[in-house]
């Protein structure tokens, strides 16, 4: 038998961290994201490549889909 312990901490998350995808203006969040990638992940690593996109993204996330209460059955 192997038995061990694991303590882990995660930020909690509340309703109103989630994003309401069904409510996202796509058009908006499709022209956000429509930049020269060349020169955005012109950049000396992969990490860093990865670090611009994932922002750019999460960005335009946040600017055009909306945050709250996800509604069941709607």
């Amino acid at each position: 038998m192997i038995k061990f312990e694991c303590e882990f901490a995660t930020d909690k998350v509340t309703i109103n961290d989630k994003f309401r995808f069904e409510e996202g203006d796509y058009v908006k969040l499709y022209d956000f994201v429509d930049v020269d990638w060349d020169n955005v992940l012109n950049v000396s690593s992969v990490d860093e490549m990865w670090k611009k996109f994932k922002s750019t993204l999460l960005d335009g996330m946040d600017k055009f889909i909306p945050k709250g209460e996800v509604r069941k059955g709607e």
